[in-house]
């Protein structure tokens, strides 16, 4: 029980180590503080839900205070992105270039809330951060499909290939055959573990876009009748878990 404490101790260190691991967290707070509101709001007025309120705009400030500066590792994607599908490599450059812009402008809408900065009216910075949001959401979900379609068909093919290796080894072992087959049957079953978990990354990455696309598409101020609070806490509370749960599977 010990070891699993410290394990867990460990993993936990490492996640709030990392930038993206604490963002992940605090927009967690974010998105909760949200729904809890909607909640206690629904029968009537209370007290607990202005403290919620200040709590999520707490939290939305403190996260792009822990982004300050990441649009530069998005300029770094931009300049080296190598995928030899064509259509995936103009996906991800967008993408790229939307989230740099994305990242970029959530830093000067800070700073001109802040009255630090003064190159445009908020309102305009706030616009220009959303629609930025909007079409790296719509860009990272049509890259993802086009993964999933060219990944589907070889996972069909390793799974067969491994059903049929655990097939041909009961054969043989009913018939006390002295051949052996280990090697073959567990590398045909790893090659299909591998194949099977990386469609599940990209099956979370696009739930993930497309929990946040109505989020996004808000932000745009194209939108006459937002989301309500509840709906939006909801969504945003989904792809807060989803991103965690990406991000500790890499930790």
């Amino acid at each position: 029980k010990k070891m699993v404490d410290r394990e867990q101790l460990a993993f936990t260190v490492r996640l709030l180590a990392k930038t993206d691991g604490r963002d992940k967290i605090v927009r967690i707070a974010q998105y909760g503080s949200r729904i809890v509101q909607f909640l206690l709001l629904r029968s009537g007025p209370s007290p607990l839900a202005g403290k919620l309120k200040k709590l999520e705009a707490s939290c939305g400030d403190t996260r792009k205070v822990i982004r300050w500066g990441k649009f530069t590792s998005d300029l770094q994607l931009i300049l080296n992105v190598s995928e030899r599908d064509p259509r995936l490599r103009m996906l991800l450059f967008l993408r790229h270039i939307f989230n740099f812009l994305y990242m970029l402008f959530d830093n000067i809408d800070y700073f001109t809330k802040l009255q630090l900065l003064n190159i445009m009216d908020a309102a305009r910075v706030a616009k220009i951060r959303g629609h930025s949001w909007f079409l790296r959401l719509l860009f990272q979900c049509a890259g993802e499909l086009i993964v999933l379609s060219r990944l589907a068909p070889e996972y069909q093919h390793l799974r067969l290939k491994a059903n049929l290796a655990v097939k041909k080894k009961k054969e043989l072992l009913q018939r006390e055959d002295s051949a052996n087959l280990d090697d073959e049957v567990q590398s045909s079953l790893r090659e299909a573990r591998e194949a099977h978990a990386k469609i599940q990354a990209h099956l979370v990455a696009l739930a993930t876009a497309a929990f946040d696309v109505p989020l996004a598409f808000d932000a745009t101020g194209l939108r006459t009748n937002k989301l309500s609070p509840g709906v939006s806490g909801l969504l945003g509370l989904c792809s807060s878990i989803l991103m965690l749960r990406s991000l500790a599977a890499k930790t």
